[in-house]
């Protein structure tokens, strides 16, 4: 599985807005044996207000990370200009595909729709293959899923702050190939026929080598839910993913040859690309981008 934890997924919420006319968090902790107690993914960093900071456990001293928040990319981005003309998705729906989803999914989207001035969000949770139970059995998968669907509900609604989010969390996992796709796929010919016209995120991705002697076979089943989205005005969205053409494998290693991320591939689908985006701040290193150290961001100010 990749998670895109990259700029792919701010420029899937930015064409989620224009088709639809990072951060420092809190992760999972282990409150008892098989269990995970998850609490509030919420975006916050140096230049927030410090009365949303101390509510979130405190001032952060002296940290040289640069952190975007949604004023910052729409303003990066043009689409504040896109806001003030009247877009902000209202009228549409968004719907986000994420495994496992989280237990706080609302209430982190609420917090940061509070805490960065955006409307009270409209969510709605579908579970295709019924809710999954959270616990430490999966090695830290559920919690990271946690922060993804978290991560993508946030941007989304931060680029069209008016459109109707839905959430299809499927379990299981999909893991480099067929297991849990088939759940995915449930749950989006659900969304396609319950919202036609919406606008459907992917936040999976894997190579179509992951599927074996059997890619031509199950990329061609998988492609009729994409028929049908078209059938249905449904524009489907994937990141291209982190890596370029460099891909692992489901042991972790490279393919030798270069390699596409399916569904990003497929015809049907929009591929989203990421950027290096640099906005309000420089890089500045401290070492040699030969040595293994590490540098630090600063603002103009600095």
């Amino acid at each position: 599985m990749n998670l895109h934890y990259s700029m792919a997924k701010i420029h899937i919420a930015l064409i989620v807005l224009l088709l639809s006319c990072s951060a420092w968090s809190q992760s999972a902790n282990a409150s008892s044996p098989g269990t995970l107690s998850f609490v509030p993914l919420i975006q916050v960093g140096p230049h927030v207000p410090n009365s949303v900071v101390s509510s979130h456990g405190g001032v952060i001293p002296d940290l040289k990370i640069h952190f975007y928040v949604p004023s910052d990319i729409t303003a990066a981005y043009g689409v504040d200009a896109v806001h003030a003309a009247g877009t902000t998705g209202l009228g549409q729906t968004i719907v986000i595909v994420d495994s496992y989803g989280s237990p706080t999914a609302l209430q982190d989207l609420q917090q940061f729709s509070s805490d960065f001035g955006l409307p009270a969000p409209n969510l709605q949770i579908y579970y295709p293959c019924g809710k999954p139970t959270f616990s430490k059995a999966m090695h830290g998968a559920e919690a990271g899923w946690a922060f993804e669907t978290s991560l993508d509900l946030q941007w989304a609604h931060a680029i069209a702050p008016d459109a109707n989010l839905v959430l299809v969390a499927t379990n299981p996992a999909e893991t480099q190939g067929v297991q849990g796709l088939n759940c995915m796929f449930n749950g989006e010919s659900w969304a396609i026929q319950n919202f036609p016209g919406a606008v459907l995120s992917q936040s999976f991705a894997t190579t179509e080598q992951s599927f074996n002697s059997a890619a031509a076979t199950q990329v061609a089943n998988f492609d009729k839910v994409y028929q049908d989205a078209v059938a249905n005005r449904v524009t489907v969205l994937g990141a291209s993913g982190d890596s370029g053409t460099a891909n692992p494998d489901k042991q972790g290693r490279l393919f030798p040859e270069p390699t596409v991320n399916w569904p990003s591939s497929d015809p049907l689908v929009t591929s989203a690309g990421g950027t290096w985006l640099q906005y309000g701040w420089k890089w500045n290193p401290t070492i040699s981008a030969n040595d293994s150290g590490s540098g630090v961001c600063s603002s103009p100010a600095d």
